[in-house]
C-alpha cells in the first residue's frame, strides 16, 4: 500500500508540473487587467507552495492530506489560467488529481467493490459505477474528502451536471435518445434509419427547457420560440403517431410472448419464433427508452418492424 501511495503522489506531482509551468508563463505575459494579474500571481504562489510542501514533506506521511493539497494545486492552477483569459491544460489523469485519488489510494487497496447502483436521498437510484467509469465524475464530486462515506452532493449540486440550462453532456446519460435522434441506434431487426431532420442543427436544450418542469406540453411551447404557434399541434401529432405504433407493437408482442409460453409448455421447439420475439422485444424496449418523439418517423419504423416480427413469430408457433 505504501508503494501505491508514493507512486500515486509522484505521478500527481509530475502531472501538475506542466500546469504550473503554463501558469508561470501566463502571469509573465502582458495583461491589461492589473487586478486579475495580481490575483493570478497570488494564486500561483499558493499553488507552488502547496506543491513544494507535498514534495519536500514526503506526502506519504499524511497521504490524504497530501492528495487534497495537490487537488487544490490543480484547481488553483486552472483558476490562474481562467483569470488571465486562457484555457487550462487538461491532464491525461485529470480525474485522479481532481478527486478520484480516494479509489487509488484506498479503495482499490482494500478490495472495495462498488455497487452498480446506490440510493440518493432514499428515493433516487443513481448508477454509481457509471458515474466514475463512464461519466467522468470523481469521488469528491459527491463525497466528503474528510469524512468517510459522507455524501456532500445535494439535489441542487446534481443539477449542475443534470438538466441545467447550459448542459452540453446530455448524451452521456441519454444515449438511447441521442441515438434515435441521430439514427445511430443498434437495432436487432433490420430497419432503414434516417436522422431527425433537426439532428446536427438543434441540440438538446434547443427543445428541452430545463428551467421548467419537464413535460410534452413544455416541449411544445419551446417549439414556438423558433416557429409559429401551429408547431404546438405538431408535437401532439408526433405523440399520436408514435403512441399508435407503440400500442400496436406492444399488443403483437404480448400475443407472441403468450404463444411462446404455451409452446414451451408442450415442449415444442420454438427457437425461430423465440429469436424473432427477442429481437422484437429488444427494439420495442429501445424505442420506449429513447422516447419516440426524438425521431417519430424512425420510432414508428422500428416499432412497425417489431410488430411484424412478433406477428411472424405467432404464425410460426401456430403451424
Amino acid at each position: 500500500m505504501l508503494d501505491t501511495w508514493k507512486r500515486t503522489l509522484d505521478f500527481m506531482l509530475a502531472d501538475l508540473t506542466p500546469k504550473l509551468e503554463a501558469a508561470r508563463r501566463a502571469v509573465g505575459e502582458p495583461v491589461k487587467d492589473g487586478k486579475a494579474l495580481a490575483e493570478a500571481k497570488r494564486l500561483l504562489a499558493e499553488a507552488e507552495f502547496n506543491s513544494e510542501f507535498v514534495e519536500h514533506g514526503k506526502g506519504v506521511h499524511n497521504v490524504f492530506y497530501a492528495a487534497d493539497l495537490l487537488q487544490r494545486v490543480n484547481a488553483t492552477a486552472n483558476r490562474v489560467m481562467t483569470l488571465l483569459g486562457k484555457s487550462p491544460i487538461t491532464l491525461p489523469r485529470e480525474n485522479v488529481i481532481r478527486g478520484g485519488y480516494c479509489a487509488t489510494l484506498c479503495h482499490s487497496q482494500a478490495g472495495v467493490v462498488f455497487k452498480p447502483e446506490v440510493k440518493f436521498d432514499k428515493r433516487v437510484s443513481v448508477p454509481h459505477q457509471k458515474h466514475f467509469n463512464q461519466y467522468g465524475a470523481v469521488c469528491t464530486d459527491c463525497h466528503s474528502p474528510d469524512t468517510h462515506k459522507a455524501v456532500t452532493i445535494t439535489a441542487q449540486g446534481c443539477q449542475a451536471c443534470h438538466h441545467s440550462a447550459t448542459n452540453d453532456k446530455c448524451t452521456t446519460c441519454h444515449a438511447a435518445q441521442a441515438g434515435l435522434y441521430a439514427a445511430t441506434l443498434e437495432t436487432a431487426l433490420p430497419v432503414k434509419q434516417a436522422p431527425n431532420i433537426m439532428a446536427g442543427k438543434v441540440d438538446c436544450v434547443g427543445c428541452h427547457d430545463f428551467t421548467k418542469k419537464h413535460s410534452v406540453a413544455a416541449q411544445a411551447e419551446k417549439c414556438t420560440q423558433c416557429h409559429d404557434k401551429g408547431y404546438r399541434d405538431m408535437v401532439a401529432m408526433w405523440q399520436e403517431q408514435v403512441g399508435g405504433a407503440q400500442k400496436a407493437a406492444k399488443a403483437a408482442l404480448e400475443k407472441g410472448e403468450a404463444a411462446l409460453a404455451s409452446a414451451k409448455k408442450v415442449r415444442r421447439d420454438p427457437a425461430a419464433a423465440s429469436d424473432l420475439l427477442a429481437g422484437a422485444r429488444k427494439d420495442y424496449d429501445l424505442v420506449v427508452k429513447a422516447k419516440g418523439l426524438h425521431n417519430p418517423d424512425l420510432a414508428e419504423a422500428i416499432l412497425t418492424e417489431s410488430k411484424k416480427a412478433a406477428e411472424r413469430a405467432v404464425a410460426l408457433l401456430q403451424k
